[in-house]
């Protein structure tokens, strides 16, 4: 592929390459890339989406034969680390259950996975959004073209580090990806949706009865008894639904701390968790209005 890119340019002749494999379309420079869609249909030529040089090598540097599916899905789903990456198409499934069961979708069902929806999970490793989201983003001119698919982002609202927020007294977020939330938003084919209160895990840990489960599984990395593992024990039989927010704001700031290190472990346990024993968890609304219009539905 290198090759023949090089060629095309030294000898001045056109080269076309079509492909389904990730390996492939990784190995060449985004300008050389042509996206076909069936929304159209259409060929969107990638260097004439509103590119900056910074973002145009950034995204150059990080489509290896992982994130180059972006390339190939029907839906994107963009996420900031590992334990998102391995957690949100499990939580996905009771989201899709839930929409396809109500009486009021009954004609516009959705697909039962992410998986089944054609839509990929990729792990950005980082806020990278206003990067990768001027490939799915046509707000900054009229004429601005973009690959015709959809793409949902979530992202944290990260507020300091030793904030405990809760749901009726939030801390501003310092995250630099939520000033794009507005912009992308008013586009055709993406959206962003932050958390409301600091992290994944923690906003998780903050929604209903979640704190027993999540409480559970940590213990369950523990190797050794101690204090660490009776404060699990307790916030496991804790009856969340009747302890104050900042009580529970204290219990979702220990697990998170606690967990810091092993965020990718304890998120495949809780996956785990929920697909082998049909576990539930109230998911919070920013993945679940992800996960429905990046499957193609209307959130709300």
């Amino acid at each position: 592929m290198k090759y023949l890119e090089k060629t095309a340019v030294d000898k001045k002749v056109q080269v076309i390459v079509t492909t389904h494999s990730p390996v492939l379309a990784s190995s060449v420079s985004l300008k050389s890339l042509i996206h076909l869609s069936p929304a159209g249909p259409s060929a969107i030529a990638l260097s004439t989406c509103v590119l900056p040089y910074d973002s145009q090598a950034f995204i150059d540097r990080w489509l290896d034969a992982t994130k180059s599916t972006l390339l190939f899905a029907r839906g994107i789903m963009l996420v900031e680390g590992i334990a998102e990456a391995m957690l949100i198409p499990e939580l996905a499934k009771q989201v899709l259950k839930d929409w396809n069961n109500a009486p009021q979708h009954s004609a516009s069902k959705l697909p039962t996975s992410l998986e089944e929806g054609g839509v990929s999970v990729i792990n950005m490793s980082g806020i990278y959004f206003d990067h990768f989201m001027k490939l799915f983003s046509n707000t900054e001119l009229d004429d601005v073209r973009c690959i015709p698919i959809r793409c949902a982002g979530v992202t944290d609202n990260d507020p300091v580090k030793d904030s405990k927020p809760t749901f009726s007294k939030p801390v501003d977020g310092k995250n630099p990806a939520l000033s794009l939330v507005e912009n992308i938003n008013k586009s055709t084919w993406a959206r962003l949706y932050p958390n409301k209160l600091k992290t994944f895990e923690y906003d998780l840990a903050m929604e209903g009865d979640n704190l027993k489960i999540l409480s559970s599984v940590a213990k369950s990395l523990l190797s050794t008894e101690g204090p660490i593992k009776k404060t699990f024990e307790n916030q496991e039989q804790t009856g969340w639904d009747v302890i104050t927010e900042d009580q529970k704001a204290e219990a979702a700031y220990y697990l998170l701390e606690h967990i810091d290190e092993k965020k990718g472990e304890f998120a495949q346990a809780v996956a785990d968790r929920l697909a082998s024993k049909g576990v539930v968890l109230k998911i919070p609304d920013y993945i679940s209005n992800a996960v429905i219009w990046v499957c193609g539905g209307t959130p709300g």
